[in-house]
């Protein structure tokens, strides 16, 4: 579930940022249950996105500088039985010989 969390998360900062409701670095951060050191991360990726995130000191905000918008869609369907037969996820060796485990430093895995 943390990959619906992070994204949950992105949305919720860029909805604050679009109002330009964020409050300083540490309000905004605690907003959004992460350290400072992990807010700005997040914020570096949404620049790496493309969006231009400014701070107003003045107002206490951040403000994106560009026209950006942040659209994530995520959608589940089942699959069908012809992809179903083309996916494969491959094969692990599940007898290792002991010896091998006690002599090499690199085990050989197998895939389709």
């Amino acid at each position: 579930m943390q990959l619906f969390e992070t994204i949950d998360r992105a949305r919720r900062m860029h909805g604050l940022i679009q109002r330009e409701a964020t409050g300083d670095p540490q309000q905004f951060a605690e907003r959004l249950h992460l350290c400072r050191r992990q807010f700005f991360n997040v914020l570096d990726e949404l620049r790496d996105l493309g969006a231009e995130i400014r701070y107003d000191r003045i107002r206490c905000t951040y403000f994106y500088a560009n026209d950006f918008d942040l659209q994530i869609v995520i959608k589940c369907c089942p699959l069908d039985e012809k992809e179903q037969r083309r996916i494969s996820g491959g094969f692990f060796i599940k007898k290792i010989p002991s010896a091998i485990l006690l002599h090499r430093s690199d085990i050989l895995l197998c895939c389709d």
